[in-house]
């Protein structure tokens, strides 16, 4: 391993007040890892940046009697934070979502999206703003249909 580096490690984890025994940084040096980076990357994290891809929407609050009349686009979105956690971070299915809570009728909207980021990470770029929506009025049939399966689960 590298003695120099296990060394600088020790010194820095000390001022940072990191507890770093002589045992753990030989070992993590002699697993081929860079222990003073690590150190450094705990004590001044790295920044990162990462795009995440074909992200759902989820739809909230829309009325029992309307429907969307086709599915929501896929969005995307680009986020930037210390490696430690943005490398590990996984969206929640609530990262991106879009109100309807105003929707009371049929018809054609332009809504702002939300974005639910974790306060740690920055959101840097998003590919929509805002999505433009049609509702429609949900079919008689479908209504019975949902009638009865409530009528089945009591």
């Amino acid at each position: 391993g590298s003695v120099e580096n296990v060394v600088k490690a020790l010194v820095a984890a000390y001022s940072a007040n990191i507890d770093l025994t002589v045992q753990k940084a030989k070992a993590i040096d002699l697993a081929g890892r860079d222990v003073y980076e690590a150190v450094r990357n705990t004590v001044v994290p790295k920044i990162i940046e990462k795009e995440f891809q074909e992200i759902e929407v989820e739809p909230l609050y829309l009325s029992e009697d309307l429907e969307l009349s086709a599915s929501l686009p896929l969005v995307s979105i680009k986020l930037s934070g210390a490696m430690p956690v943005l490398e590990n971070y996984k969206l929640s299915r609530h990262a991106v979502q879009l109100s309807l809570y105003d929707v009371n009728e049929p018809g054609t909207y332009e809504l702002p999206l939300k974005y639910n980021i974790p306060a740690n990470l920055q959101l840097l770029e998003k590919s929509d703003e805002e999505l433009t929506v049609t509702v429609i009025k949900k079919s008689v049939e479908e209504k019975s249909e949902e009638s009865e399966d409530e009528g089945a689960a009591l």
